[in-house]
């Protein structure tokens, strides 16, 4: 079956290869793009060549066939691989394309469509996955090694949770295992910057010295460096603890949905640029999908969820309430936020109707 799905790949290669040729040779016919004498030559014998290997391979494939079983069932099988493989390395392709794309959002809306399109049977491996990343992040060239290092830690340390896990158990998710670890990353390099803003800076004094000879006075820094035990630590605390029944009943209870509402707002506060700000309403939202997914999975995720909060836990400094105490605290002090709400008041920019109901409106008509 391997040599089938290999020659498929490569005939649907060759396939694009002279069609393009082609349609170039057109158009430079045609004149609507005029090639130079030495590319036109380069594109004719290109066109040669790649015919040539592509009438090659489908006798290959051709005689390949002879010798695999005929039945229906195997037939399906392998259709089936050949179409999973041809998609892999289109959207394999079309990432390897993106540096020549010049509008950086358009870059991270094509990366992540392309991740979300991957069928969860399909393999990602390590760096690809990380490439990924890199596209979808915007990340300067000297942060792309130490995040890239961050990156594998993190992915390590989960597989590592993940073999444990009892056989009957959720032990995989496929492609959300890399979107925890994209998540997870993101957590840390938001409170990574967070605490950096918060550590008191420390300024260096420089203490100027006189020489003996009054004749030549030089004023030369000594510069004063606090020893390493004395060196700031960061004012940030972490993030307030959150409650798991929130999650649990979400939808189910309204306590649970406004508190949820009211300690993101709280951990919010705790960010410090728009930009911080920006990127903690994207990782609460990541968050509460993956959570919420989990959930619906019961006792046979709980083992995977585990390992899912460790590294939040880790990386992010956000982990649930697990006091009994404190859980009961929390629910009296959401019940008093719930009298004082204003529950019918609204944002200044709360729309009835929004631009996407426009749209589909308007769609609608027009049928």
């Amino acid at each position: 079956m391997k040599t089938i799905i290999a020659l498929n790949s490569l005939i649907t290669e060759h396939e694009a290869l002279v069609k393009m040729f082609k349609r170039q040779i057109q158009e430079h016919e045609s004149g609507v793009n005029r090639l130079s004498r030495v590319i036109k030559a380069s594109t004719e014998t290109n066109l040669i060549d790649s015919s040539e290997k592509l009438e090659q391979y489908r006798i290959m494939i051709k005689d390949a066939m002879t010798y695999i079983p005929q039945n229906k069932e195997y037939l399906e099988e392998l259709e089936h691989a050949i179409k999973r493989q041809q998609s892999f390395n289109l959207k394999k392709l079309r990432l390897k394309k993106f540096d020549e794309i010049q509008i950086p959002s358009d870059k991270r809306l094509e990366a992540m469509k392309i991740f979300d399109e991957f069928d969860l049977s399909e393999v990602v491996s390590e760096n690809e996955a990380f490439d990924i990343y890199i596209k979808t992040h915007n990340i300067s060239e000297e942060d792309i090694e130490e995040i890239k290092s961050k990156f594998f830690e993190i992915h390590s340390e989960f597989k590592s949770s993940l073999k444990n896990i009892k056989e009957e158990d959720i032990a995989d998710m496929g492609a959300l295992n890399y979107k925890i670890v994209f998540l997870v990353l993101d957590l840390y390099r938001l409170v990574t910057k967070i605490k950096d803003m918060m550590t008191p800076k420390v300024e260096r004094i420089s203490i100027p010295t006189h020489s003996e000879e009054q004749s030549n006075i030089q004023e030369t820094p000594i510069e004063i460096t606090p020893k390493k035990e004395e060196q700031p630590q960061t004012t940030f605390k972490g993030f307030p603890k959150y409650d798991d029944w929130w999650i649990d009943e979400l939808w189910k209870n309204p306590e649970a949905y406004l508190a949820l509402y009211k300690w993101k707002l709280i951990v919010s506060h705790s960010c410090l640029t728009l930009e911080q700000k920006n990127k903690w309403r994207d990782v609460f939202q990541n968050w509460m999908f993956i959570k919420v997914l989990l959930n619906t999975k019961k006792d046979r995720a709980f083992a995977y969820m585990y390992a899912f909060d460790s590294l939040i836990r880790k990386y992010g400094d956000m982990e649930e309430e697990l006091e009994d105490i404190n859980i009961e605290a929390l629910e009296n002090i959401i019940h008093k936020i719930i009298f004082k709400e204003n529950m019918v008041g609204v944002q200044k920019d709360h729309n009835l109707v929004t631009s996407y109901l426009r749209f589909k409106k308007g769609k609608l008509e027009n049928k």
